[in-house]
């Protein structure tokens, strides 16, 4: 879910870039359109850290799923899928 929640937080950085790309197109003054420029660039770093992070967690994630469906016997984790009163719950449990 972590993973997913950063790659989602890399999209909706990658919306507001975007648009202020569309912005700056707009700007006369030299000192706004410097200040706008570093702007972007600052939020394309961290958009591309969130986008690699929320990749490698996913990935991570659903490696753990897959070994712990597929491995015969005991696996040293366990993910169960609980329901709840609000919903589905989801665990993780074991030794790293």
């Amino acid at each position: 879910m972590a993973g997913v929640g950063l790659i989602a937080g890399s999209l909706y950085l990658n919306s507001t870039i975007a648009a202020d790309i569309s912005d700056i197109s707009e700007l006369d003054d030299a000192a706004q359109y410097g200040q706008k420029r570093d702007e972007i660039r600052s939020n394309q770093s961290v958009g591309q850290v969130l986008l690699y992070s929320g990749i490698g967690l996913a990935a991570l994630g659903g490696s753990a799923i897959v070994w712990d469906l597929v491995s015969p016997g005991e696996s040293p984790f366990s993910v169960s899928l609980n329901p709840t009163q609000n919903g589905m719950g989801f665990s993780v449990m074991g030794e790293f």
